[in-house]
Parts: structure tokens; sequence; C-alpha cells
């Protein structure tokens, strides 16, 4: 048995069509009306005058148009306009772009109105003072800013600009002038209450960087208040991302959390357009720590610092002193090798003069002015470690000063001091020290990094010097020197093998040295310098097998030695002792040395008169202003 069933037809399809096509006719009807009417009533110089009239209303800028204007309706409502400028009446800003592509607010329009919600700026060259204010109060920001009001946020649609392929040049009064290139950026703040981003790419020096910048409360920047921000920087030279707090009164100050890292620092300053020391190897940076900026200095506290496989902990400091940063910092490490500050520095040349003479120009300090204070569980230089040690380098414009406080050193003590002033075309050296039982066995005191010598060393010295570069200053050297090791080993020679020779040799007949060691007792000597050439006074070398007296020269500057030596050789047999009394001479340059049989009526010049004593405090003396 079967059921009928009712089944209720839908309606006829013109009855809900009609209205739709009504609709869409009169869409398209207004669409071809308004193509026509916009073509016809929006003259370029109505639009010329309206664009202007919205810049200057919102910004304050003046607004300059040299080339043609166009405004297209599909497929989005817009201005192009050729050759357009924009200025304020402080110069703080200026901007000349080729192209201005103009985005229209699409109900604005409706009503006849223009609102520009999205521009595009092509190639445009951008001029930007930072130490003036582009913003004036007639401006619909700036009436905004100093309103509190929230009743205007409706009326305060902002937008986006795009920079494509842009210049511009950012100058302060003190700072030399960045020029940036190939910039391409976009700047997103859609109303007023809206957070504010910026994002994009842009070449500095040739190096591309690419930054990415937030504001949570731009308007309350400008109020004077505080904003939350964060920035990010990376490029191949460095990479760089911070966040906290900015405010704007009564002058520009950030608080917040830095981050960087860089392969080289040198690199990092060339690209920012700064000199650099040209010693130095300053890689391999990365640093943490909390940062407190303002117009004039920066302040990093909590500060975790890595330098040239360094670790260092504490406060830096920089303030701007007549367009110079002058830092200082108090900083502490568990080890600190200074070896890779000293790479590069002038090296023998091979010829008969030690060092070369190009010119040492400390005008490369002008890029900063630095008081530095180190304190180091141990402290590396080549081969060399020193344990609890304080530094203190300063340096200014034409002015080194690296001051090192008692410390232990290869289980002896150590302090000395070093001063390199620049004075006209001359630099001034100053060089005090001193060391008491340092083990310099790990100490590398060849030429070619060899250890000829160990023992427990007790020294002073006290130098100065005058000259153009390093070739002169080591011809200028003048002061003393008194240097005393004990229970030693000269490596490299069999001392007493080798003049065992000098009884079978004729006077200034050579003596063939033999490879091996000498141990020793004492040697001990004192250096008279002046005029870039030691006397050797007072020596003496006392080996169980021997004993030897020596004076001569030590000329610094050509890396020659001339030493005379008188003494005798004892050995033992048959239960007897003997003595052969010794008349020796060195003479060569320092990697070429030769003994020579000395002659029958050789004598020892006499020690030479003193000119000043050595002080007791190796940092006792000031540096030079």
């Amino acid at each position: 048995m079967s059921e009928s069933v009712s089944v209720t037809s839908p309606p006829a399809p013109r009855k809900w069509l009609a209205p739709i096509a009504a609709a869409v006719a009169i869409v398209l009807a207004m669409g071809a009306a308004a193509t026509g009417a916009a073509h016809w009533l929006l003259s370029a110089d109505v639009l010329d005058r309206d664009v202007a009239a919205q810049v200057r209303r919102t910004t304050g800028f003046a607004t300059t148009i040299e080339g043609h204007t166009r405004f297209h309706l599909f497929p989005q409502p817009r201005i192009e306009i050729e050759n357009i400028a924009f200025s304020d009446t402080t110069g703080a800003v200026r901007i000349d772009a080729g192209v201005l592509h103009a985005y229209l607010r699409i109900l604005p329009l409706l009503v006849g109105r223009i609102e520009v919600g999205h521009a595009m700026l092509y190639q445009p060259n951008i001029f930007i003072a930072l130490d003036r204010k582009p913003i004036v109060p007639e401006s619909a920001i700036g009436r905004f800013a100093q309103s509190n009001s929230a009743s205007q946020q409706a009326a305060m649609l902002l937008g986006r600009i795009d920079i494509v392929h842009g210049r511009a040049r950012l100058a302060t009064r003190q700072m030399q002038t960045a020029d940036l290139d190939d910039i391409n950026m976009s700047v997103d703040w859609p109303s007023a209450y809206a957070s504010a981003a910026l994002s994009g790419e842009m070449t500095l020096h040739g190096t591309p960087i690419s930054i990415e910048a937030w504001l949570s409360q731009p308007i309350e920047l400008l109020r004077g208040g505080q904003s939350a921000t964060s920035l990010l920087l990376r490029s191949d030279v460095l990479r760089l991302s911070t966040s906290g707090s900015i405010s704007a009164a009564p002058r520009i100050q950030y608080v917040g959390r830095i981050s960087a890292d860089a392969a080289s620092l040198r690199k990092v300053a060339e690209v920012a357009g700064y000199s650099f020391p040209r010693h130095g190897t300053f890689a391999d940076f990365d640093m943490r720590g909390d940062l407190d900026f303002e117009t004039d200095s920066v302040a990093l506290t909590n500060l975790h610092l890595s330098l040239d496989g360094n670790d260092y902990e504490g406060n830096l400091a920089v303030e701007d002193e007549n367009g110079i940063p002058r830092f200082s910092a108090t900083l502490a490490s568990d080890l600190l090798d200074v070896t890779p500050f000293l790479a590069g520095p002038p090296r023998p040349n091979g010829t008969n003069v030690l060092w070369n003479h190009q010119a040492l120009d400390l005008s490369d300090l002008r890029f900063a002015d630095l008081d530095l204070r180190i304190s180091a569980s141990r402290l590396r230089l080549y081969d060399m470690e020193i344990e609890d040690a304080a530094l203190s380098l300063m340096t200014k414009p034409g002015l080194i000063d690296l001051a090192l406080a008692e410390a232990t050193a290869n289980h002896g003590i150590v302090k000395g001091r070093v001063s390199l002033a620049a004075k006209d075309r001359n630099l001034d050296l100053q060089v005090i020290g001193s060391g008491k039982d340092v083990d310099i066995e790990p100490m590398a005191l060849g030429l070619d990094g060899n250890r000829p010598l160990s023992g427990s060393l007790n020294a002073s010295l006290a130098l100065e010097s005058a000259g153009a570069d390093l070739g002169h200053l080591i011809q200028g050297l003048a002061g003393r020197a008194e240097i005393s090791v004990t229970n030693g080993e000269l490596k490299g020679i069999d001392l007493a093998t080798t003049l065992q020779q000098a009884g079978a040799k004729s006077p200034g007949e050579p003596i063939e040295p033999t490879d091996g060691t000498t141990a020793f007792d004492r040697l001990s000597l004192g250096l008279h310098l002046a005029n870039g050439v030691a006397q050797i006074e007072q020596g003496q070398f006392s080996a169980p097998s021997m004993k030897l007296n020596f004076a001569g020269d030590a000329d610094l500057g050509h890396g020659t030695l001339d030493l005379l030596a008188l003494g005798e050789a004892t050995a033992s047999g048959n239960r007897r002792t003997e003595s052969t009394p010794l008349s020796l001479r060195l003479k060569g340059s320092w990697d070429d040395l030769h003994f020579f049989q000395g002659e029958p009526d050789l004598r020892l010049p006499p020690a030479p008169q003193q000119s000043h004593d050595l002080p007791n405090d190796a940092t006792s003396y000031a540096p030079p202003e």
C-alpha cells in the first residue's frame, strides 16, 4: 500500500533573482558613473590640492608636486603622482620621490573626500636630521598627541607607507652623516591608538641589513609618555636584538634588554663608518646585558661579554664628548688572554735593521676615549700566565696607558706600566716594571718563539724613548734595567764542552758551539741604555764547571751583540781539580751569534756612571697628559 507524499515546490527563480539583478545593475551603473565622474570631476589640480591638504592636515608637512597626476578607479582607487616632495618647516625631514602611488579609502571617496590609506614611494631621496623635531602642533597628529579626548580616535585613521628602492641620509650636528642605500621598507600605523611596525631591508656601506621594529603605543610616545618597543637588526656582520620601554620627554630614553653578536668588531666599525685600531683581532664578539640609553650616553649593566675567546662580566658606560665616544668599564674575567689584542705589530724585516720604520700613528685612537679596568683570575700573554691581575687601560686621542698592578705570574710577582703618547709628529714612550721570582721557562724569549732560557727571574726596568715610528723608538731607547736569573738552564748549547775548545784555538779564531744544555746557578747583569744601545755591565755567569764575568754592547736598533767574557773553567779528574783561564768573545746578529777565542790582553770595560736609580713602585709615575 502506497502513501502519497506532499512536496512543496521552491519559489520561482525570478522571485529572488530579480532583486539581486537589480542591485548588481545599480552597482555597475554607479561604478560606470563614478569612473566617468572621477575622470571629469577629479582633475589634476583637485587631486594635487586634496593630497597636499591631507598631508598637511595629518603631518604638518608641506607638499610640492611638479609632475603629472592621474586618477585610477580600478582595480582599486588610487592616485599616481610624479615628482612629489614633502618637507617640514624645521628642516628635520625632506622627501623627494620620483613617483607616489596613493591608494584611497573607498567610503570617503563615495562622499567626495580623498583619504589615503596606503602610500607607496618609488625611489625617494630622504634626508632626516635626527636632532630636530619634525612634527608641528598644527598637524592632526600633533593636535591628537596633545589631546586626551578618545572621541577623536575614529577621525585619526592613518595607514601604511612603503618605500621602494629609496635612499636616505641621516645627520646630526655632532656626528658624521650616515647614508643608507637600496631601502625597501614598510611602515604600518593604521590608527592613532594602534601599534606601529616597521620592517624591511637597507644597505649601509655596501652591507645589506634587515630591520624589524615595533612600538606598542606610538601616540603615547608623542604625548611624552612611554611605549613598549622591540628592535631586530640582522646582517652578515652583526645581529642585534633588544626589547624594552622608550620615552621621549624630556629627551629620548630607552631601558631594556639587549643582545648582539658579530664575527668581527673591526668589520662592524667599518660598516658603521668609524675608524678602529690597526692592531688586534677583535673577533667572535657576543654581548648580553641591560641597556639604559639616552641621547648622549649609554649604560650597560649586568653585562656578559665575549671577545677573542675571553669572557667578561661587569658594567660598561659610553658618553659622547664632542663627537668622540668615551668608554668606561669595570670588568672581571676568569681568564684573560691579551695575545689577540697585540696581533699585527711590526715584525723584524730580515735585514740588518731589525725593526721597520713604518709610521705609528695614534690618530686611530680618536674613534674612542677608553678607560677600562679589568680584574682577572688569570691573565695570559703568549705563553706567560699571570694570576690575580688587575689591569687598567686608558686611551685618549693620542694616548695609550696600560698599567698592571701587582699580580702573580709563573709563581712570582710582576707589576708594570706602559705609556705611549703622541706629541706633534713624535711619540713618547715610557715603560716601567718589575718581576720577582718569576719562572721564565714558559716565556718565549727567542725571535722564532723558542725558549732558550729557564730559571727564576728577578728584574726591574725603567725605559723611555721618543720617535716618529717603531724603529726610531727602539733606536732612541734610554734607561736602565737589572736582571738576575737563578737555578736555570741555557738551552741549545753545551757551554762547558764548547769552551773546552778554547785552549786549542788561536786568538780571534772561531769556536764551534756544541749542542746541548748548560745548567747554571746564577746569571746576572745590568743594562744601561742610551740611543738604543744597551751597555751590559757587571755580568756574571756561575755554573758548577765555570765562572764568567762579562760585559759588552747590545745594539737594539740593528739587532747585534758584542760581548766580552773572562773567567775560568774547572774540571775534576784523578782526585784533582784543574782550572783553565777563559778569554772569550761572543759577537754577531741576534739570530747568528758566534764564539771567538779572546785576545790575550782582553779586559772588561768599567761600568759607566748610573744616571738614575730604578723606582721601587712600577706604577708610580704619572702618564703624560
